[in-house]
């Protein structure tokens, strides 16, 4: 009689949760459809291996003589006859792209470009870790498990960075303000929803803004440890730039992303009409980094982790110099 009670009463236990286990899957499910996916670390980001797959450097003369614990140096001209890297299934043409006009600025007066940094900390190789030319085992320095990777000195992180390419812009007559907050300072996690709400509220404070440039330092390497510093080939100690592109769709919402890809190829444009090999192509994917917020919304890596600042900042100068030739 025993057994008969308690399997009764394991029954109806049964059958009394079973609803509610049910009805949490479907609101978790239904939680998760009504959310926008949350924006990746740039860290995160996959690059198409074929694409940038490291192959040895036909410089070295040999087995590499790095010190233990320490990851050679090598140098990459990364630009392509291509203008997209495409990673998406979207298929893009450019041409009509390219016919699209540029944000139009109303006043002179007021500020029309807006740059800001996601991940303001982010710096470069120290001059003694990263070479200007090869050593004698063709390496271009090494790069170590200490190297520096972020500081809070904005006087060799991204906001020196910006503050360069901004004062390009004025030197061409173009006015610009620049967010020197480093929004990664304090939560890298909340970098992008951090940098959110500073744009909204400089786009709310100056409505003359029609471009806002998010500039930011890229980080390659290979499988063995490798570190990649981008160089432009036909510029004196140049590091290269990449600008980042979204798109529409696998979950992410981002309805006027073919805009801000015309700007990103117009741009990308006056960099190849006056030095060749500054800029890598286009990397487009299935996010949006912000780029939503306005149809003028570019995102732009200076250099990587192994260029050093002066190679980076000579591209965010001449970076700055296209970006003003394409406006007028």
């Amino acid at each position: 009689m025993k057994e008969k009670i308690k399997t009764v009463k394991s029954f109806i236990c049964f059958y009394m949760t079973l609803p509610l286990f049910v009805f949490m899957i479907l609101s978790t499910g239904i939680r998760a459809l009504g959310e926008v996916p949350a924006e990746k670390a740039e860290s995160d980001m996959e690059y198409d291996m074929e694409e940038y797959e490291i192959l040895p450097s036909e410089n070295i003369r040999g087995e590499a003589s790095n010190p233990d614990g320490t990851f050679p140096i090598i140098i990459k001209d990364l630009s392509k006859d291509y203008d997209i890297l495409n990673s998406t299934d979207e298929v893009v043409d450019e041409a009509t792209l390219l016919s699209y006009p540029l944000p139009s600025a109303t006043s002179k007066a007021e500020p029309v470009v807006l740059v800001v940094h996601t991940h303001g900390t982010e710096c470069y190789a120290d001059e003694s870790e990263s070479f200007a030319s090869a050593d004698q085992d063709g390496y271009y320095g090494f790069y170590t498990t200490k190297s520096q990777t972020r500081t809070t000195d904005t006087e060799n992180n991204m906001i020196a960075i910006g503050e360069a390419f901004c004062k390009v812009l004025a030197e061409n007559g173009i006015q610009s303000i620049q967010c020197r907050i480093m929004h990664d300072k304090d939560d890298y996690n909340s970098a992008y929803s951090n940098s959110r709400k500073s744009i909204k509220k400089y786009l709310e404070k100056y409505p003359s803004i029609q471009y806002v440039i998010d500039i930011h330092r890229d980080s390659l390497g290979g499988d063995g440890g490798e570190k990649i510093k981008t160089m432009a080939s036909e510029l004196e100690e140049c590091a290269q730039v990449m600008l980042v592109a979204g798109c529409n769709g696998k979950g992410v919402v981002y309805p006027d992303w073919e805009s801000n890809l015309s700007l990103a190829l117009k741009y990308k444009e006056a960099m190849d009409n006056k030095y060749p090999s500054l800029s890598r192509p286009i990397y487009l994917r299935y996010s949006r980094y912000n780029l939503d917020l306005t149809t003028g919304s570019l995102l732009l890596e200076v250099g990587s982790c192994a260029n050093t600042f002066k190679e980076a900042l000579k591209a965010a100068e001449l970076a700055a110099e296209c970006f003003a030739e394409m406006l007028k």
